[in-house]
């Protein structure tokens, strides 16, 4: 069993940090520990304020595996994010002990220094360097502790602003870095569904014409020569125009727990933000799925892939 000094905390102590339903949910919270070791950069051995050591998974996101592609440049970032550093572990509690994944590995949300400060796992995604990953994600258990998406509101804008930046991974062929408008993110998991578009070109982006937002399973219909349910056609719905301007974002809502009132509805043309309540059903699945994105002239544009890298059986 995990032995060490653990302060159990509210995780509204943790500020604004944290998503929006899950404020008075109790977390364990290790520390000080000491950073004394960088595998990879997702993972990192600590020693604990008992004197043992434990090897801390990296909780909500996927750096490069080894070999490939920016490994070494995440393990080197992640490598001065915490090594040598006095760390805090937040973690979930299960059974007689701490949530662990199939490799032993104690799963955390890794705070360098102090709690004030966002987690590490924000710094690699701003930088590129990892994806977002929320994995195993049940929307019935996410209720009852968020552990998995707590802080999943942060790695989403950092997500965003590596896209629009071409930082990292966004510079790489599986990530579109010709294009400019192209879907950077999903929210898969919960009642709500969110996919976020970016618009990081130097003109403003006609939404209201032929652009097809797909699911992996329509895409899959698409190519058969059929037509999929879960396809969203632009034209349909963001007519007779509406411009998302250079720098803008286009959030594609889905799910049962839109508001009735907000279904169906769409707000914001013009601005830097605009939003479409799609359909009350979910479209995404939590355990991988792809939004594949055609232009109004049914060529394919780009592909967005959750999980982004193959996981281990």
């Amino acid at each position: 069993m995990l032995r060490v000094w653990a302060v159990l905390v509210s995780v509204l102590s943790l500020a604004a940090l944290g998503t929006s339903q899950c404020l008075q949910s109790p977390s364990y919270v290790i520390g000080p520990c000491w950073a004394i070791q960088v595998i990879d950069g997702d993972s990192i051995e600590v020693r604990l304020p008992d004197g043992t050591t434990d090897t801390i998974r990296y909780v909500g996101i996927d750096a490069p595996d080894e070999g490939s592609p920016l490994a070494e440049a995440a393990w080197e970032r992640n490598r001065a994010l915490v090594r040598g550093k006095e760390v805090w572990l937040e973690v979930e509690p299960q059974g007689e002990g701490f949530r662990r994944d199939r490799d032993g590995r104690l799963l955390s949300w890794v705070f360098a220094g102090t709690l004030q400060t966002a987690p590490a796992q924000a710094a690699l995604v701003r930088g590129g360097l990892a994806m977002l990953d929320v994995h195993g994600a049940v929307d019935r258990e996410l209720a009852a502790g968020c552990f998995p998406v707590r802080y999943t509101d942060l790695l989403l804008a950092a997500q965003l602003e590596a896209a629009f930046d071409h930082r990292g991974l966004w510079g790489l062929a599986p990530f579109c870095p010709a294009v400019d408008f192209l879907v950077a993110g999903i929210k898969h998991w919960g009642d709500v569904e969110e996919v976020y578009l970016i618009n990081r070109g130097t003109e403003a982006v006609e939404l209201a014409t032929g652009w097809v937002l797909m699911d992996e399973s329509a895409y899959q219909r698409h190519l058969e020569g059929g037509k999929g349910y879960n396809q969203l056609s632009f034209s349909a719905v963001f007519g007779p125009s509406c411009l998302l301007p250079p720098g803008g974002t286009l959030v594609i809502r889905t799910g049962p727990g839109i508001p009735e009132s907000e279904r169906k509805t769409l707000q914001g043309c013009g601005t830097d933000l605009v939003i479409l309540n799609w359909t009350r059903r979910n479209i995404w699945n939590n355990e991988g799925d792809a939004a594949y994105l055609l232009s109004p002239g049914s060529e394919l544009e780009c592909i967005f892939r959750y999980p982004w890298q193959e996981r281990a059986p």
